[in-house]
């Protein structure tokens, strides 16, 4: 599994002490060292890349992982050439000048050594002779196991680079993974917001809705309460219209009873004028008092006027009464009738 993120600065100084510390113990390794140092540094550059965001930092974690299995490697091939318990340093050095080798011969030539002497320093060339003899085998065997040691480094390098290629292409795949999940998410995250969007717009329109229904109730309502309303003045206009019939039948029993008391006066006039005119031939000495029965038959008369413009006025009520049938006609009838009637019994 890849670890998870770092710093830049913080993997960098990282790969910077391992390598120090690994350069430390492999000074005396001769080409191999080389190799392992070369390595380090190319680390290093990856954690500078790294930290600079050129290099994902989850690959430099993948090859920290994978240091451990290359020293275990380099140890195994150290304990296999341990046998080797001698070694030895190869140190370059300028060569002479010609002007310094004259030098040297002149002084060496100016010298006189004595033959004991030069006997000594004889077997002490040769000791050196055969001591460097050895120093050189060593050397070669040395330079041969570098070699070998060299080789095994490279093909271990060539292993890593292969790794190192493949873990990229992973990398490779896993951004574009990365990029894809990205994408996805981008598109949930639009249709969560257009999801959000629709159900605020549903809740309005429930609101809306709620609103209207309430107001439909309440249209509800008030059609029943005018329906109530409307029925109500429908009873009211029904018993009008009873209350209006009963009232024209009461008028026209009125009427029969006017006509009745009507004929019925007449008939009592004209009775009265013919015993007032008899008395008159029968009795020529009542002159004074047929003067004041004169009197009387005008006052008669007067009321009789008064009762006929009462009777007129009644049925004159009593048209408008049909033709309008509202209370104020009712009203009147009823006032006429009153008004008549009062002349009636005053008789």
């Amino acid at each position: 599994m890849l670890r998870s993120k770092r710093s830049g600065k913080q993997e960098g100084s990282s790969f910077k002490e391992t390598g120090a510390s690994r350069s430390g113990k492999d000074e005396g390794g001769g080409s191999g060292g080389g190799d392992e140092l070369l390595r380090m540094s190319a680390l290093a550059s990856l954690s500078g890349d790294s930290a600079t965001g050129n290099v994902d930092p989850r690959l430099i974690d993948d090859l920290q992982d994978l240091l451990p299995l290359l020293e275990s490697f380099l140890d195994r091939d150290r304990k296999v050439s341990s046998c080797f318990t001698r070694r030895g340093k190869m140190v370059c050095t300028k060569t002479p000048s010609k002007d310094s080798l004259s030098m040297k011969k002149g002084r060496r030539a100016s010298q006189s050594v004595p033959g004991k002497e030069h006997r000594i320093l004889g077997e002490k060339d040769r000791s050196e002779y055969c001591s460097k003899d050895r120093d050189d085998g060593d050397s070669s065997s040395l330079l041969s196991q570098n070699a070998l040691e060299a080789e095994k480094d490279r093909e271990e390098i060539k292993a890593l680079n292969d790794q190192l290629e493949d873990l990229r292409r992973k990398l490779l795949e896993k951004e574009e993974l990365l990029s894809a999940a990205e994408i996805s998410g981008n598109q949930l995250t639009s249709a969560q917001e257009k999801l959000n969007e629709l159900q605020y717009q549903m809740r309005e329109k429930d609101s809306m809705l709620k609103a209207f229904e309430r107001q439909l109730s309440d249209t509800k309502i008030k059609l029943a309460e005018r329906q109530a309303a409307l029925e109500k003045i429908q009873w009211e206009a029904v018993t009008s219209n009873k209350q209006v019939e009963k009232l024209q039948e009461d008028l026209k029993t009125a009427e029969l009873e006017m006509s009745a008391f009507t004929i019925l006066l007449e008939g009592s006039i004209k009775n009265d004028n013919s015993i007032y005119t008899v008395d008159y031939d029968l009795t020529p000495h009542w002159t004074n008092h047929g003067s004041e029965i004169v009197n009387q038959d005008d006052i008669d008369e007067l009321d009789l006027q008064k009762m006929e413009e009462a009777r007129k006025v009644y049925l004159a009520a009593v048209a408008a009464a049909k033709e309008c049938q509202d209370e104020e006609s009712l009203a009147a009838v009823a006032s006429a009738r009153f008004h008549l009637q009062s002349f009636i019994l005053a008789f």
